[in-house]
């Protein structure tokens, strides 16, 4: 995701007001620890995973979780996989 104009960049960066969490009922998560246990433990409720390049070559069981529960992106956040 380059363009920081996309509907998805919008969607994701609303998630950081507690009003559209709340109306949706998403959140965001932070952190390969935090991201790590969602995968593993919650996969059917991770509906993407943002990586940068840097991130996915020094977190590849991430990496590797993520793509085998179907969601989220493996490479740099260009590119995501919507369940």
């Amino acid at each position: 995701m380059r363009n920081p104009r996309s509907d998805r960049v919008r969607q994701v960066r609303a998630l950081a007001g507690r009003s559209v969490r709340s109306r949706t009922g998403r959140f965001l998560i932070e952190g390969p620890q935090a991201v790590r246990e969602a995968v593993r433990f919650a996969p059917d409720r991770v509906v993407d995973v943002y990586l940068t390049e840097a991130a996915s070559e020094r977190y590849p069981e991430i990496v590797d979780a993520a793509r085998g529960a179907g969601c989220g992106s493996t490479r740099p956040p260009t590119t995501s996989w919507p369940r």
